[in-house]
């Protein structure tokens, strides 16, 4: 039985991979992620700007 568990316990010493360190990296810096999260979001739904907010309004109310 602990046989079958040896491979799980070799995978734990191995460097992580590249997703778990930008996973990281972002929870470091949550607060400089979310505000370039806000950021960007009201730049793409504002209608002065790139306007997809006025877009999806209309193909929702539809």
């Amino acid at each position: 039985m602990l046989q079958d568990h040896i491979p799980l316990l070799k995978k734990i010493g191995q460097k992580p991979a590249f997703i778990t360190k930008v996973l990281a990296a972002a929870g470091k810096r949550s607060l400089t992620c979310y505000v370039l999260q806000s950021a960007l979001i009201a730049i793409l739904l504002s209608e002065p700007l790139i306007g997809l907010g006025g877009r999806i309004d209309k193909v929702h109310n539809q």
